[in-house]
């Protein structure tokens, strides 16, 4: 099974998506290749953006069924906005994958401790949206 974690803090992201689906052999897993086009997409997204000068802390480690990436603090509201954004596209994608093939790929998104609830925080936009898939 595939476990993807997305944190949300205050202009501050982690992300770790660990295993294989297990749906089908190795190189005919749709499920797998899903998720790392997904991976992928995010990750050439945000090299362009974390090449800039706007960014502190940031580790990206890849390998055979693992991806971490993290943003330890962003400095400016408008590129904040963007990672957002991907990584609001990412656990988006990631859900509807997870809906499609239960079983093989669990999601959790979490806000960090230290932000609190503020009404708008990503991760109450990801469990809207997925209350509102299920009605």
């Amino acid at each position: 099974m595939i476990k993807a974690e997305i944190g949300y803090g205050d202009r501050s992201y982690t992300v770790s998506i660990e295993g294989h689906a297990g749906y089908a052999p190795k190189g005919q897993d749709i499920v797998c290749a899903g998720v790392s086009a997904l991976a992928s997409a995010f990750l050439e997204s945000l090299i362009l953006i974390t090449k800039r000068d706007y960014t502190d802390g940031v580790f990206i480690e890849t390998g055979d069924g693992l991806f971490q990436f993290g943003i330890r603090r962003i400095k400016d509201k408008q590129t904040d906005d963007i990672v957002r954004s991907l990584i609001f596209m990412l656990a988006r994608g990631l859900d509807l994958i997870e809906r499609q093939y239960p079983g093989y790929i669990s999601l959790n998104t979490f806000d960090f401790p230290q932000r609190g609830n503020d009404n708008d925080t990503s991760e109450q936009t990801m469990n809207t949206y997925r209350e509102e898939d299920k009605g």
